[in-house]
């Protein structure tokens, strides 16, 4: 571990990646990368012993299944497995350590490494009233703005072979969401396209997006809706987010509904609320030397 953590120490994307999550984080010691230094630091004896106290007591554990099987092929399993584990009554829950995103605007360059490539990588943040439906408009707003800046970054300039948008919402310790915009591109188009990509985004609050945009996102929902519902990591990851969020059973049901109501109405209403550029976070990799 040690090794790796070293090399990757020196590696221009992994020292890009570590910039953009220390600022993400405020610089919180749990937002922080672990550095090969860190191990110096830690307690073998001390952390085994945390991790046997994580699992000395499985009382308030949740245990989901989904597949093709049973209950009843199910229970000699749970019987043998889980129900010999230890429980005791406790019941624990989280501490706020105060690792907020941040709420500024912030620009940072990293130069390193010595070819000739760049990222960039652009994140809005701000606070979120949490709700499930908060959090489906959430991700049609990073599906929406990867398709527009697809096509205005590489369809129509060729200035980068591909742009990733990640849209994520947080319930606790507070409701707050980040989008982040991610390309790569040659160091000295960079700032040009950044450029582009923010008019773009402005350009999407000022006008009312297209019904044939809304309707690609309806479609291109609907068909991973489909393919999602063959595949068991879907019901995991729903079950999950019901346990979690003490939601309705109907989560996965109700899908269908919400994308039949994607609108451009929608769509300009999350651009707007979402994508403040007062709160922009823009982490770019250059190389070391010139341009």
């Amino acid at each position: 571990v040690r090794v790796s953590l070293a090399d990757q120490e020196n590696e221009p994307v992994e020292i890009f990646r570590d910039t953009l999550r220390e600022v993400l984080s405020g610089g919180n010691l749990r937002g922080r990368p672990l550095k090969a230094a860190d191990l110096d630091r830690v307690d073998p004896e001390k952390s085994f012993a945390f991790l046997r106290d994580r699992f000395a007591d499985a009382g308030d554990f949740t245990f989901i299944f989904v597949g093709s099987v049973s209950p009843g092929e199910l229970e000699p399993f749970i019987a043998r497995y889980l129900a010999s584990l230890p429980g005791g009554a406790g019941k624990e829950t989280w501490r706020d350590r105060g690792m907020r995103l941040p709420r500024d605007r912030i620009d940072r360059t990293v130069r390193a490494g010595m070819e000739r490539k760049s990222l960039a990588a652009l994140y809005f943040t701000g606070d979120l009233a949490w709700s499930y439906d908060a959090v489906r408009r959430l991700d049609i707003l990073g599906e929406y703005l990867e398709l527009r800046l697809r096509e205005v970054l590489r369809e129509d300039q060729g200035g980068t072979y591909g742009v990733s948008v990640q849209a994520e919402a947080r319930r606790f310790p507070a409701g707050e969401y980040s989008v982040g915009i991610s390309f790569g591109a040659d160091p000295g188009r960079v700032e040009e396209l950044t450029a582009l990509a923010l008019a773009e985004i402005r350009r999407l609050g000022a006008e009312p997006p297209e019904e044939k945009d809304a309707a690609k996102i309806r479609e291109q929902a609907l068909r991973l809706y489909q393919r999602n519902l063959r595949e068991n990591s879907f019901y995991l990851s729903a079950l999950r987010t019901i346990f979690y969020h003490n939601l309705p059973g109907n989560l996965v049901e109700t899908r269908r509904d919400f994308i039949a109501r994607i609108s451009p109405a929608m769509l300009q209403e999350a651009i707007r609320s979402c994508l403040d550029p007062s709160r922009l976070v823009k982490v770019v990799l250059l190389p070391a030397r010139g341009d």
